[in-house]
């Protein structure tokens, strides 16, 4: 999760999203923590969001529905995310809280499924899955990557 925060916050750097209105700081995350910055500046621009306990949780794994969260909100398309809606993913109902949001990174070509029809929101996103999405969110096709990549 630390390693997401240094990438989401390079991206924010580099997308121009950069804002110095911080959200306040959260019950687990101390102030001389590494990632704290990041986490700060990823809350003030509401892409990131605490539990609604007051805490961030930064020992928790990152969901693939989560990294859609996230990256839709960088691209600042909240408003599709918010939407639920149908997906073209077998397990990912319209009812599901985050069918908007896949869809909308699915959309966007983020993101696609496991190639069986299904995407797994609830499963642990792997580093592999998180920087083809970072990719793909800078504008990188799969077929313009070369070498070894995931």
């Amino acid at each position: 999760m630390k390693k997401v925060l240094v990438v989401l916050l390079s991206l924010c750097m580099v997308l121009g999203c950069f804002s110095f209105a911080f959200a306040g700081s959260y019950k687990d995350v101390s102030d001389s923590a590494s990632y704290a910055p990041a986490v700060e500046v990823l809350s003030g621009i509401k892409v990131l969001e605490g539990d609604g306990d007051g805490n961030y949780r930064p020992g928790d794994s990152l969901k693939r529905v989560e990294a859609c969260v996230i990256l839709v909100k960088l691209l600042g398309k909240a408003v599709l995310g918010e939407v639920q809606t149908k997906t073209n993913f077998s397990d990912v109902p319209a009812s599901y809280w985050g069918s908007g949001w896949i869809a909308t990174a699915a959309n966007l070509g983020l993101i696609e499924g496991y190639g069986d029809g299904t995407f797994g929101p609830e499963d642990k996103l792997t580093y592999d899955q998180w920087l083809t999405m970072v990719l793909r969110l800078m504008g990188y096709r799969d077929d313009t990557l070369v070498g070894e990549w995931p």
